[in-house]
């Protein structure tokens, strides 16, 4: 018996730390309002136990079916973690097993919020049993924890949505297990297709046996038809040509050589074929030149003077324009810029010198008025002592009348000074002042009109300096247009001639009338011409050339290296005669061939023998393939018969079930009928009533879940003995029942719970509903069935003082 007695939690979804002891109660009952955190206790023991939380991995799953949405962090937030956790605490859950009277504690623990399972669980503490060791190590493998150990909603709804072939899967559970059966047809359906294998393979072989042979049927084929050729023809190719032959060796060593000979002939004939086609073009290139210089003669003979066909030549006036339009901002300098600047325009630079010499002159003068300016500005004495006395006449006059002076501080006059006014006083020195302003302010006015004379001096040099510019680049760019023009022209000429590689001269159409004189010697006639083409195609045809192609597109030069390797120009050949050459060949390749043919047919019989074999081999496969094909068939069927029969009394078995705990229904049974595929993934069940109605289709949600309690409870008694852990959980499966059918549910949890050998040594039970609450403590007390009641009264938060046995 193995069962949980303790629990010990941290940073678990809801659960910050929280450390409860079941003891060994049969009966856990978990109460309070939803979200409280009865499921995330059932949730924490799952996970210790597998490392998962299978309804929340299915649904996570089916959310985020891309593997890019399950890596995204916010679609897994809290799935595990306790929310006021930090990021580096790591989640823990310690689980405390009863397990055949000894108490053994398990932990896992992780870091990571996710459902992926990296890590196994630790026991804690040491195991001496070896039974009770064996026993928690198998739990480490168990994959099928919350498929028989679990019941919740989740699984009502998913079972709506189970297919056919599903479902046959998940009621096979109480069927008898044929894993030995369907392992043997499996192994017969591998070897089936081990068979199928080498059948191909056999085939593949006899496919490319079959080719080989046809391949050799040919050769000899070919081979017997020159064995009416009796006699080596007695006319020499070369001298030495042997006319009785002694041996194969020898018989290919003539064939060679009177290859060569064949080979020999083309090789003169090419050579005339290529230098004529030569010759032809060159002439043809050279006459082309001719004409193009007898169009444009004087044209072409100008630039060839000055050298215009040179590209550089013909750039200097563009040259020039570019250097011209730098020019003028070169310059920008006043007269600063020294006359020799000015050396490659005489024009330009006579201008220059002329007006800097204005310049200079007028710029020497203003020197001389600001000289002037400069000593007016200083003054004298007197015109300072003038300014005071004109500037605080009153001031001064007062003051010396007021100290008893009545005598003139100049003159010494006493009537005088008296009779004067003040404004009289110092009036010749103002009009002194005065004029020597005028003198001042006329040096100014001076100053600046020479000043703008000066400015008009460099404006005038700018101005002209500005249109001989233009003029000289409007002159340039005429120039080079009427040479662009005239180069469009000759353009053609001087290409081919380049092309041509013909030396540049004001002679050249001498030198063309030269050149198409001596090397356009050699050329044959259209005819002559066409009738060695034909008859070197011929030769070279029954040789069977590799290059044929480019001999027949009349390209020589790439032969004419090749053709020479294959012939001993050291060797003296007669004068060609081309059926001399069949005939000769003909026979050496008859005489060569009777030696090959019997090889031949001797390599023929190895191919035919192969393919009898592999031949007689697929025969035999395909005996074997029929015979165990049968076999499976047979196996097949009887299963199918076996699995229908059983399917047929499972039905009876869970409405049993299903009828103790419903009180009121229109169902009158159920049938499980398996469909006739035998095909392996593929063959399914159909859950009807009595009548065949798709069941499916029919439940309401109470009788749905009653249906998944009776098929809960009938896996519990069908594993009895299979179960490791005897721990099962409830999570508010009775919501959608009504008050008689819970009564029936309880009554029946209460008598499987009494009974240690149905297989539930110990039941979790969670609710919501207070009346379902008291229903169960009143009969587990009624039973005196030990159980304890974990009430939860807020977030997480357990009510101690409310935990009772």
């Amino acid at each position: 018996m193995l069962i949980i007695k303790k629990i010990e939690i941290k940073n678990f979804k809801i659960y910050k730390e929280e450390n409860i002891d079941f003891g060994e109660n049969k009966f856990i009952m978990l109460t309070g309002p939803n979200g409280y955190g009865k499921t995330s206790l059932i949730d924490a023991i799952e996970w210790c136990i597998t490392g998962t939380i299978k309804r929340l991995e299915l649904k996570h799953s089916n959310r985020c079916k891309k593997a890019k949405e399950k890596k995204r962090v916010e679609n897994s937030v809290g799935i595990l973690k306790n929310k006021n956790c930090d990021r580096d605490e790591f989640v823990s859950v310690k689980l405390t097993f009863i397990c055949d009277g000894e108490e053994v504690t398990i932990l896992r623990e992780r870091k990571k919020d996710s459902l992926e399972i990296d890590e196994e669980f630790e026991i804690v503490g040491r195991i001496s049993n070896e039974n009770i060791k064996e026993k928690i190590e198998k739990i480490k493998t168990e994959n099928s924890f919350y498929k028989y150990n679990f019941l919740d909603m989740s699984k009502s709804y998913r079972f709506m949505e189970t297919s056919r072939v599903d479902l046959k899967e998940q009621v096979s559970d109480f069927i008898k297990d044929r894993n030995n059966i369907n392992h043997l047809i499996d192994n017969l359906n591998e070897k089936i297709s081990e068979i199928d294998i080498k059948i191909n393979n056999n085939k593949e072989n006899i496919v490319k046996n079959e080719t080989e042979k046809d391949k050799i049927q040919k050769e000899i084929e070919n081979l017997a038809e020159f064995s009416d050729i009796k006699e080596y023809p007695n006319i020499a190719a070369y001298i030495g040509d042997p006319l009785n032959l002694k041996s194969i060796e020898e018989a290919k060593n003539v064939d060679k050589l009177i290859r060569g000979w064949g080979y020999n002939y083309v090789y003169e004939n090419i050579l005339n074929l290529n230098k004529s086609k030569n010759a032809e073009k060159n002439k043809k290139e050279l006459e082309e030149i001719k004409n193009e210089f007898i169009k444009e003669e004087n044209l072409i003979i100008k630039f060839i003077e000055e050298k215009f066909y040179e590209k550089e030549k013909r750039n200097k006036i563009s040259d020039k324009i570019s250097e011209l339009e730098e020019f003028k901002d070169i310059l920008n300098k006043k007269f600063n810029a020294d006359a020799s600047e000015y050396d490659s325009y005489e024009v330009l630079k006579n201008n220059f010198i002329a007006k800097k010499k204005e310049y200079e002159q007028l710029s020497n003068e203003i020197n001389l008025i600001d000289q002037n300016i400069r000593e007016l500005e200083k003054g004298s004495k007197i015109i300072e002592i003038f300014s005071l006395l004109v500037n605080n006449k009153d001031d001064i006059i007062d003051e010396y009348r007021n100290k008893g002076n009545v005598n003139c501080p100049l003159c010494g006059s006493s009537e005088v000074f008296a009779k004067i006014k003040k404004d009289d006083i110092a009036k010749y020195s103002s009009e002194y002042l005065d004029k020597y302003d005028e003198i001042l302010k006329s040096n100014f006015e001076l100053k600046e009109k020479k000043k703008g004379a000066l400015d008009g001096i460099w404006n005038s040099f700018n101005v002209f300096l500005d249109n001989f510019i233009k003029n000289e680049i409007k002159k340039l760019k005429e120039n080079n247009s009427r040479i662009i023009g005239e180069w469009k022209r000759v353009k053609k000429f001087f290409e081919l001639i380049n092309k041509s590689s013909l030396t540049i001269s004001k002679d050249i159409i001498k030198t063309i009338d030269n050149e198409i004189e001596t090397k356009c010697n050699g050329i044959l006639s259209k005819e002559d011409a066409i009738r060695i083409h034909e008859k070197v195609y011929e030769v070279l045809k029954y040789l069977q050339y590799a290059e044929l192609d480019d001999i027949k597109m009349k390209n020589y030069s790439k032969s004419i290296v090749i053709i020479k390797s294959l012939f001993n120009d050291e060797l003296n050949y007669n004068k060609f005669d081309y059926n001399i050459m069949v005939k000769k060949l003909v026979y050496l390749k008859y005489y060569i061939s009777s030696k090959e043919i019997e090889d031949k047919s001797k390599e023929l019989n190895i191919y035919e023998k192969k393919i009898n074999e592999l031949n007689n081999k697929n025969e035999e496969l395909k005996d074997i393939k029929e015979t165990l094909k049968k076999y499976t068939d047979d196996i097949g069927n009887r299963l199918k018969e076996i699995e229908q029969t059983e399917f047929e009394d499972v039905g009876p078995y869970l409405f049993r079930i299903f009828n103790k705990i419903i009180k009121h229904t229109n169902i009158d049974g159920f049938k499980f009928k398996r469909d006739s595929s035998r095909v392996k993934g593929e063959s399914g069940i159909s859950f009807l009533d009595l009548e065949e109605n798709n069941i499916m289709n029919m439940f309401s949600e109470g009788q749905l879940g009653v249906f998944m309690i009776s098929y809960f409870i009938g896996n519990i008694l069908k594993r009895k003995n299979e179960n490791l852990i005897e721990s099962f959980f409830m999570d508010d499966i009775t919501n959608c029942l009504d008050d008689i059918n819970v009564l029936s549910f309880i009554d029946i949890i209460k008598y499987l719970i009494n009974d240690e050998n149905n297989g539930m040594n110990q039941l979790f039970f969670a609710t919501c509903n207070n009346n379902i609450e008291a229903l169960f403590k009143n009969r587990m007390e009624g039973f005196n069935i030990p159980y304890k009641s974990i009430e939860f009264d807020s977030f997480g938060m357990l009510n101690k003082s409310n935990i009772k046995n």
